[in-house]
């Protein structure tokens, strides 16, 4: 997919762009209704379809005081955007200067003079423009004005809740799984690069990946079910940003991930949260390497035992019934 972060180096291609607008955080159901609408607009005119988003969270700028936790990092936002069907993204420098464009500056100085835009899409409740004064109505006055299509998207509700990225935050927070594979049209998942741990899985005959993960949002502490990607953020940089492409060197490996304080070693109770996940039947070193976890299950919240030896029988306990899981029509796949 390519990557355009550096506007005054575009060079817009010789077929029809359109723009989907959104910070699209965690690239949920609701995003993924602004994709297939743009991408229906466009097939009848051969179209790019493309989607405007930002570094940074608008809110991490404006707001010192209230900073959203990103369900998703750059990389994995954008690896979603590229299975999602889109042929390019503008990733943009979100700053208080940027913030200061007025609804008419952006639409016409950015998407009508500098991108050429001739579809834009977004949903029903998105703002843009100086003071978020820019509306899904001021939008199609713009269009008629400026002479783009314009397409609002209606909201997508489960379970009568609108899908946000600001709820599936709070469902994740919460330990709402099941919930939140609605809302994103998939398990709830995070990246992160495997880094050297303490050791004691090995000891105690578990070995683990440790991670640190690329996102800022996590489910509950606990014990999960997960399958594990194996990937690599492959990046060509070019004069106007780069090019991106995310390769699976392995999909679907089983693992058992444990996520909290360790309270069992009293040296590591203190210290804060780790992710750290057993694969089963999977014997390779994979220090250095990225890390998709998918989480499917909950197989029970972290708990503190007597001893060691207490701690490897549940951990076999923990294998076992993630094997049995695994094998049964539980819909873990």
């Amino acid at each position: 997919m390519r990557v355009v972060c550096h506007l005054e180096k575009y060079q817009p291609e010789a077929r029809p762009l359109g723009i989907a607008l959104g910070n699209f955080d965690g690239v949920h159901q609701g995003h993924l209704e602004i994709f297939k609408t743009l991408r229906g607009q466009l097939k009848t005119m051969n179209g790019a379809a493309s989607a405007l988003t930002f570094e940074e969270h608008p809110q991490r700028v404006l707001r010192h005081d209230k900073k959203p936790l990103l369900i998703t990092s750059l990389y994995q936002k954008l690896g979603l955007l590229q299975e999602a069907g889109l042929d390019l993204c503008f990733v943009l420098k979100f700053t208080e200067e940027f913030s200061k464009k007025s609804a008419e500056e952006f639409v016409k100085g950015i998407l009508i003079d500098r991108l050429k835009a001739k579809v834009v899409c977004m949903g029903f409740n998105a703002r843009f423009g100086h003071d978020r004064t820019g509306d899904v109505g001021l939008m199609k006055q713009f269009s008629e004005i400026f002479s783009f299509q314009f397409f609002e998207v209606k909201p997508i509700e489960i379970d009568g809740a609108t899908v946000s990225s600001g709820l599936i935050r709070k469902q994740i927070s919460e330990g709402q799984l099941d919930v939140v594979t609605h809302a994103l049209g998939r398990p709830y998942s995070l990246c992160g690069t495997v880094v050297p741990g303490s050791g004691r899985g090995n000891k105690i005959g578990f070995p683990t990946a440790n991670l640190m993960p690329h996102s800022e949002i996590f489910p509950l502490e606990g014990v999960y079910a997960v399958l594990v990607d194996v990937i690599k953020d492959e990046v060509k940089p070019t004069a106007e940003g780069f090019h991106y492409r995310k390769k699976k060197l392995r999909e679907g490996l089983r693992g058992v991930l444990n996520y909290g304080k360790r309270p069992t070693f009293k040296s590591d109770s203190e210290q804060a949260s780790v992710l750290e996940v057993h694969l089963l039947d999977f014997h390779e070193n994979l220090l250095g390497e990225t890390l998709e976890i998918r989480f499917l299950k909950k197989i029970r919240k972290e708990e503190e035992f007597e001893n060691v030896q207490a701690l490897r029988e549940q951990i076999q306990n923990d294998i076992n019934r993630t094997r049995a899981l695994f094998s049964s029509n539980s819909g873990l796949s």
